[in-house]
């Protein structure tokens, strides 16, 4: 499996913890970006990329759901200049109100709402 293929893959895919960990460790960063964004490696597993070389790798790691606040701190990464595309899994909760109020405290969320022009809901 080569590369779109291949990324969308490591991005989507259901993998086993032992396939999450050669992910992780790819050589690619676009395939390591991919994993770090996929929501079944595990977190911990994702973790390891925390202080990955790459920008796109800690960017695509700091959108993660299950990533916290305390976690998100330890984290180097920007959101590029003209990036639009918003936080999937802040889009998807938008009309759960207790959902929006903790994604309004997220520090990450709050950075892709001020790229993306994404409109804000009151708590």
């Amino acid at each position: 499996m080569h590369g779109p293929r291949r990324r969308r893959a490591a991005a989507r895919a259901a993998v086993d913890q032992a396939l999450a960990e050669l992910l992780a460790a790819d050589p690619d960063s676009r395939i390591r970006a991919a994993a770090a964004g996929n929501c079944h490696v595990a977190t911990a597993t994702a973790l390891t990329l925390v202080h990955d070389p790459d920008e796109e790798v800690r960017l695509q790691l700091s959108l993660r759901e299950d990533i916290d606040e305390e976690q998100r701190s330890t984290m180097s990464w920007t959101v590029p200049q003209g990036r639009r595309e918003p936080v999937s899994w802040v889009s998807e909760k938008h009309s759960d109100a207790a959902a929006m109020r903790s994604a309004a405290s997220s520090l990450s969320c709050r950075r892709s709402w001020s790229r993306t022009g994404a409109r804000r809901r009151r708590p």
